[in-house]
């Protein structure tokens, strides 16, 4: 009998898998059908008010992960440019 109930688990555990990756494929063709494709992005000039050159600055920034928290960053200063 030992035999006979290690083969049905085995079947019912093959059974499962089988239908886990079929559930992936239909996800997947439901996808390919479904969502809007992105559009091809336009070669050319940027716009006119674009900035060619520019820079990131911070002065003594401090900041926290939320009001009640303490800060996770204190006075850091930084210039990238």
């Amino acid at each position: 009998m030992v035999w006979k109930e290690a083969w049905l688990r085995r079947a019912v555990r093959g059974a499962t898998d089988m239908e886990t990756a079929f559930n992936a494929v239909e996800r997947v063709d439901h996808y390919c059908e479904n969502v809007p494709q992105e559009t091809t992005p336009r070669a050319g000039a940027p716009h006119p008010q674009w900035p060619f050159n520019g820079a990131i600055e911070f002065q003594a920034l401090t900041m926290r992960y939320r009001p009640d928290l303490p800060p996770v960053l204190r006075d850091v200063s930084v210039s990238i440019s």
